[in-house]
């Protein structure tokens, strides 16, 4: 009866074949939600398109002060999966 708790982690990979909006990608993990509270979240510095640490309460807040990435192509994609340890 008195057994342990067994600790499990997931990996996804999605593959994504048009240019999603924030709201959209979002919407792949919690299907349910109508409104998405944005309570105490920041951006730091080193994540911040400006370099100065944000309170974020909006995806347009988010977007506008986020720094933003390169896309990666398929083979580099296939290089970073490789390097993920498996369950």
């Amino acid at each position: 009866m008195g057994g342990t708790a067994r600790k499990t982690s997931h990996i996804f990979v999605y593959a994504l074949t048009d240019y999603p909006t924030s709201e959209d990608i979002i919407s792949l993990f919690l299907p349910d939600v109508q409104e998405i509270s944005f309570e105490g979240m920041k951006i730091s510095k080193s994540s911040s398109a400006d370099g100065k640490e944000h309170d974020i309460h909006s995806f347009e807040e988010y977007r506008q002060y986020m720094k933003t990435y390169e896309l990666i192509d398929e083979s580099e994609l296939h290089n970073i999966l490789r390097a993920v340890p498996p369950l």
